[in-house]
């Protein structure tokens, strides 16, 4: 019989109740029994399958559609206090009609308008995945166009190239696309916050490698030529240039130009970035192997160079937001791609050297584990603002062609920071 170890959840439910996790799932198991195992030793049969209990209590929040078709939003705070939220349209997770879509909303995030496409390249799938307002007001994000030969995808001439866009008016008009120097990479995406440092230098994180790609997972499920001649070339490059590396490079003119790379480490990609008020940098990113978990990494010295990356989550908890609270708590925002899918946060009292077991469950609501990519702001009143995708129903299976799903959905959710 072994010992469960409890965790605190806070969750937007009417009343309280309680799930155990185990390796298949979780099961509810209603206040009555919150009521025992608040006043007993927490244990329970589970046979030779471990688990974790979860005492779940009521919070205030708000949640609200900031659009449909849509995937992998970013969020942004600007200084008149207008939201904007940026978001892949037009595809599922992969498709050469995909582009990004801009919504905004004036009224702290309860109502959003009609999405705007703001960055689409011929026939490529493109999105925004990385962004940032600057001290100035000015709005940056990375961009990026991605494509292959022929209309439904494939490794055949693949190629993924990262832009900078701008804008100098809220968001309502952007610049033309300035491609990004990602040397010695030759594939890139950008992803997370992109920050200002002290002395005005900006910091964008990224992650790519060198062509020709790198393929993960067994080659005995590959289903064409192409994708096993792709192999067969990754396996054959030099050892120091296969997988995928997250990676920082940086700005000293306002964002028109970039370099000065420098590589956080080998077998991790989606990274997100925070400064702290020590100028530390840290970064959360999320790894290729092993389950893909949530680590941490840090730099002292204006990202030149990193610490040896840290798990801090279980295997499909990803991809992290960071954020630094007014108060000074940090708080790492993921998704939650174990049952019950949704999103959860976890929060860190000393800027991220240790994670509280205490977590908050934002949402629980996923079918499958097509959702999660969220991004937290905080409004200028002090409330937070959570953005996220999901899609509901069966999921896509036709996920590498045609229009993103109805059943897609880019949702908003508003709460308090009340803190385990």
């Amino acid at each position: 019989m072994p010992m469960l170890t409890p965790e605190i959840f806070y969750q937007t439910a009417p009343q309280q109740q309680i799930f155990i996790r185990w390796k298949s799932g979780y099961k509810s198991l209603g206040l009555g029994a919150l009521i025992v195992l608040a006043l007993a030793p927490l244990s329970a049969q589970a046979g030779s399958e471990e688990g974790l209990i979860y005492v779940l209590k009521p919070m205030t929040a708000t949640k609200v559609t900031i659009a449909r078709q849509g995937y992998f939003p970013r969020l942004d705070v600007l200084p008149n206090d207008e939201l904007l939220s940026v978001f892949k349209m037009g595809a599922g997770h992969v498709g050469k009609h995909g582009y990004a879509g801009l919504s905004r909303s004036s009224d702290g995030g309860m109502t959003w308008t009609e999405p705007v496409k703001i960055f689409d390249l011929p026939k490529a799938d493109d999105g925004v995945d990385a962004h940032g307002v600057l001290r100035d007001g000015t709005i940056l994000y990375g961009a990026v166009s991605y494509g292959w030969e022929g209309e439904r995808y494939s490794y055949k001439n693949w190629y993924a190239n990262t832009y900078i866009i701008r804008s100098q008016d809220q968001g309502h008009t952007w610049s033309e696309p300035a491609k990004v120097n990602i040397a010695p990479f030759t594939w890139a995406y950008p992803f997370g916050r992109i920050i200002e440092l002290a002395d005005g230098q900006l910091l964008m994180t990224m992650y790519g490698g060198y062509l020709p790609l790198s393929l993960r997972g067994p080659a005995a499920k590959d289903k064409d030529d192409v994708t096993r001649e792709m192999r067969k070339l990754g396996d054959q490059k030099p050892e120091q240039q296969r997988g995928d590396f997250a990676f920082i490079i940086k700005s000293k003119d306002g964002g028109k130009t970039w370099g000065d790379l420098h590589v956080i480490a080998r077998g991790f990609n989606e990274t997100c970035p925070v400064l702290l008020p020590n100028q530390r940098i840290l970064v959360a990113m999320r790894s290729t192997e092993g389950g893909a978990y949530t680590a941490t990494s840090y730099s002292d010295d204006d990202g030149n160079t990193w610490s040896v990356p840290v798990q801090i989550s279980s295997q499909s908890e990803h991809p992290a937001d960071l954020l630094l609270l007014k108060s000074g708590e940090l708080l790492l925002t993921h998704g939650q791609r174990n049952k019950p899918y949704g999103v959860q946060v976890m929060v860190s009292k000393d800027n991220g050297t240790t994670w509280g077991a205490n977590r908050i469950m934002l949402a629980w609501d996923g079918d499958h584990m097509d959702l999660g990519y969220p991004v937290t702001v905080q409004r200028k009143d002090g409330k937070l603002v959570t953005a996220y995708y999901i899609v509901y129903g069966q999921k896509n299976k036709v996920i590498l062609e045609g229009p993103a799903p109805e059943e897609a959905y880019i949702k908003g959710i508003i709460w308090d920071p009340v803190l385990p």
